[in-house]
């Protein structure tokens, strides 16, 4: 996140957020592939941190819907680890 930074100071101020709390489902989101069983839905536009318990616990990939509530892809219990990877194991 922060190497994508337009000045230094944005990337010196995006080294201390987390990318939980910053990112959106739909960045997240896979495409839908097939006629592949879902779970419920969540809003593109939600942080990334409101759906974390959601898609661990949800036995289908979550449905990631779009403002008009049009399916935009799927959300991972697999993606969502492993950005909780990525927090843990990122060097301030």
């Amino acid at each position: 996140m922060s190497g994508m930074a337009a000045t230094p100071y944005v990337r010196e101020f995006t080294k201390s957020v987390s990318r939980l709390k910053v990112m959106c489902v739909g960045s997240a989101a896979s495409p839908t592939i097939g006629n592949g069983q879902m779970g419920e839905a969540v809003s593109a536009d939600a942080l990334l941190s409101s759906v974390i318990r959601q898609a661990i616990e949800s036995p289908r990939p979550l449905r990631v819907v779009d403002e008009n509530g049009t399916t935009f892809g799927v959300l991972r219990r697999e993606t969502v680890l492993a950005e909780l990877e990525k927090i843990g194991t990122a060097r301030p």
